[in-house]
């Protein structure tokens, strides 16, 4: 009777593959639900399962014990031009890119940029998306960001364009 030894548990990487292939993953919620933890230990177990993981923070969310566990983890602060830049220069060498957050250096000014900025910053914001489209699909690879949804301030009358309250915000950008 030949031995049946039972296939290992999918992991978050492989469940994300299996269900949208190589591409970037954007994970959307309000400040403080778990954004960053979740992708952090998505990270964490993807490095310890033998992928080559970068984590590219620049929202200072990831709690240190994750952080320290992480063999290639970089805080590249809370602007975007160098996280735009950093994103750019990838090489085709790593498995799964994390970036935390797409959304957080745009919100960090947003209401101190005028109109032409702020366009410019949201226009920035999606070149940042599309560079990371184009790594992962242009090397079959998987790319995860966080990002919020827009304000709370969205539901208020003063907001340009008001949502009403008992509909969900949309994602940010």
């Amino acid at each position: 009777r030949p031995e049946v030894h039972p296939k290992p548990a999918a992991g978050a990487y492989e469940k994300l593959v299996e269900l949208v292939g190589n591409d970037l993953v954007e994970i959307f919620g309000d400040w403080g639900t778990g954004k960053s933890r979740l992708l952090g230990h998505i990270a964490l177990e993807s490095q310890e399962a033998g992928k080559k993981v970068l984590f590219l923070d620049n929202e200072n969310s990831l709690p240190k014990f994750v952080a320290s566990k992480l063999k290639n983890y970089e805080y590249v602060g809370m602007k975007l031009q160098p996280l735009i830049d950093r994103v750019a220069e990838l090489k085709p060498e790593w498995d799964l890119v994390c970036v935390d957050s797409i959304g957080f250096p745009v919100l960090c000014n947003y209401f101190e940029l005028g109109l032409k900025e702020r366009l410019t910053a949201l226009g920035r914001m999606i070149l940042l998306r599309a560079h990371l489209k184009e790594y992962a699909i242009r090397n079959d690879k998987l790319c995860i960001a966080t990002n919020q949804p827009v304000s709370e301030f969205s539901y208020s009358e003063m907001a340009p364009t008001p949502i009403p309250k008992e509909e969900p915000l949309p994602p940010f950008g």
